[in-house]
């Protein structure tokens, strides 16, 4: 009866995760799984929760043995996979055992001072700890992306959740998380994306299979563990983003067009001074003319040298920062902060105590260690214990928040900078038109007068050498490097909204008509009966 209070209790929370939908019954799955200390799977159950129903009579999907009504009278007929329940108009809560595998698989390994060790037997030990939690995906599909088949994985977030204490141990990391001290605890808390890496090939997710716990210790003991996946890694919402890359792509390639034609006019340019120079030898008196004009020129060709600098400049600077930018949800962030919020508020309110007398019951009746039977006790101790990491995970998501905005807020202040450089490039053409319209007249002015221009149109042939050389290299080193990573970034856009439809097609785990699927997993407890 415990147990199944226990994982009633964990069921109402998995349930709040995602907000309700509105059909005429929606159905909220819960997989509650027991592992050994390497993480093999030793039992699984799973609970479900039809809510919003509005008939006598319904009928559900479900591959689940020895089905049991935790939560009401309600009777069922079972026929094949078709479970027919007899509502009164109340929601129906009912848990079934499955020995089918978990789409996560989870390999837990431990090293005592470097060396591999079997947790057993270094229990009490002393020195540095490292346990690895390797998370492999075994959702594997074969999708489209551009026309080619590509292999990905069903998105799945996983969290890792624990609790180390500050006597015998101190140093305390975790990877791709976060440590909260509170005096003689510490609270860990990390978080993975398994499969997301070999899906997306991008260099910055390659640690995101594993979570890494080091520590040093004078007594060692491995305390529960708490392992929480959901197949949801961005919502229709998120997508936006990849619409505004999709038209950054589509401007980057308009560019890189008119720089090629650009890059054609200098060289047609280069060609027609040098056809100019070989007929300029009977134009040497007027240099000074020329000279004046071309001045103006020189000046117009100073302010294109320097705004392409600055707008090379930007353009790198923001390649550096799309090729590190986290297309993590916002949204998602904050609707997993506000599914915390509530599940905290419905787990204080099912004790009919606040947040701080379950504190003070909690360290009162040291239950960090506490392995009676007392119901109420118990209940105390998990409670507490899952709103203490439901805090810390609130926590990790606002700083996971936080930088988001901060590269978003960078990323538009170098569009900014890119403006002012295409404003600066804009006047120093108008600058050089203006100055090849004097170096027109002044050229009037030598046809008329004098006998050759060959000096002038040999340094001018030079400059317009210069110009070319560095037309072509920014073309080549700047706008076409910007292409290819922007094609690049398009590229990942298309994977990652192939991988939020496999993340909307997932509907379940011992069903296919699951509206939102939590899966938990409970690594237990090892201790030795004495201490070192």
């Amino acid at each position: 009866m415990k147990k199944r209070n226990y994982i009633f209790i964990l069921f109402m929370i998995g349930s709040m995760l995602t907000p309700r939908t509105c059909l005429a019954y929606s159905k909220n799955e819960t997989i509650y799984s027991t592992l050994n200390e390497k993480g093999e799977k030793i039992t699984t159950t799973v609970s479900n929760h039809l809510s919003f129903v509005d008939n006598s009579v319904i009928e559900d999907e479900t591959e689940l043995k020895n089905i049991l009504n935790i939560h009401g009278q309600e009777s069922f007929v079972l026929n094949n996979n078709r479970l027919t329940w007899n509502t009164f108009d109340e929601d129906i809560y009912y848990e079934g055992d499955t020995e089918k595998n978990l789409p996560i698989k989870t390999t837990i390994t431990y090293y005592l001072n470097e060396e591999e060790k079997d947790p057993k037997e270094i229990l009490g030990s002393s020195g540095t700890i490292t346990i690895r939690l390797h998370f492999e995906n075994l959702e594997k599909q074969i999708r489209k992306v551009n026309g080619v088949n590509t292999e990905l994985y069903t998105p799945f977030v996983t969290t890792v959740g624990t609790i180390i204490d500050s006597k015998y141990n101190k140093n305390i990391t975790i990877s791709n998380g976060k440590v909260v001290g509170t005096g003689k605890r510490n609270i860990l808390v990390g978080m993975a994306a398994p499969g997301l890496y070999d899906s997306i090939h991008l260099e910055e997710l390659k640690d995101f299979n594993d979570i890494v716990i080091t520590f040093e210790t004078t007594n060692f003991l491995l305390n529960t563990v708490y392992i929480v996946s959901t197949p949801k890694l961005l919502e229709n919402a998120d997508l936006e983003i990849f619409s505004k890359m999709d038209s950054l792509y589509n401007n980057v390639s308009l560019l890189q067009q008119n720089m090629n034609t650009l890059e054609n006019g200098v060289l047609e340019l280069t060609e027609g001074i040098h056809s100019l120079s070989n007929g300029s030898l009977g134009l040497m008196n007027s240099l000074k003319t020329l000279s004046t004009s071309t001045n103006t020129l020189k000046t117009g060709a100073i302010e294109i040298d320097n705004g392409l600098k600055e707008v090379l400049k930007s353009l790198n600077q923001v390649k550096k920062e799309l090729a590190t930018l986290d297309t993590s949800s916002l949204n998602s962030l904050e609707i997993l902060k506000k599914q915390n919020n509530e599940a905290i508020e419905t787990l204080i309110y099912s004790t009919k105590m606040s947040e701080r007398d379950l504190k003070d019951a909690y360290e009162k009746n040291q239950l960090a260690n506490y392995k009676g039977s007392d119901t109420t006790l118990l209940l105390i101790k998990n409670t507490y214990e899952l709103i203490s990491l439901l805090n810390t995970n609130n926590l990790a998501l606002t700083k996971s928040s936080t930088t988001i905005k901060d590269v978003t807020k960078k990323v538009n202040t170098l569009i900014i900078s890119l403006e002012t450089a295409i404003k600066k490039i804009e006047n120093g053409s108008s600058q050089l038109s203006n100055g090849i319209s004097t170096l027109k007249l002044g050229v009037d002015k030598i046809y008329e007068g004098s006998t050759s221009l060959h000096n002038g149109v040999l340094n001018l042939q030079k400059g317009a050498s210069t110009l070319c050389e560095g037309t072509s290299k920014f073309n080549k080193e700047g706008i076409g490097t910007l292409n290819k990573s922007a094609y690049t970034l398009k590229s990942y856009s298309d994977k990652v909204e192939a991988l939020t439809t496999l993340s909307e097609e997932y509907n379940g785990f011992s069903s296919n008509n699951s509206n939102q699927t939590v899966f938990v997993s409970k690594v237990s407890s090892l201790k030795k009966s004495y201490r070192k």
